[in-house]
């Protein structure tokens, strides 16, 4: 998702998303950013993050990131 990468990668452009695992839990992301990523991601994409599913385990890779971005669509 070439359109998730832009938007992490203006909110933190030296971390190399396509290959990192473990955003939060080793510290390249930290609570804010987390904040400025579900803020993004609902004016990009309209897809609104419950607050209960704003957890490390969610944000810990591109990839889980994109699950959580699916799910919460199907969730609507």
């Amino acid at each position: 998702m070439e359109e998730l990468i832009e938007l992490l990668t203006d909110i933190d452009d030296s971390i190399d998303y396509e290959n990192a695992d473990g955003l939060v839990t080793d510290g390249l992301l930290d609570s804010l950013s987390l904040v400025e990523i579900v803020v993004a991601i609902k004016e990009k994409f309209g897809v609104k993050i419950p607050g209960s599913m704003i957890v490390p385990e969610n944000f810990d890779s591109l990839e889980r990131i994109e699950k959580l971005i699916e799910k919460c669509e199907k969730e609507g």
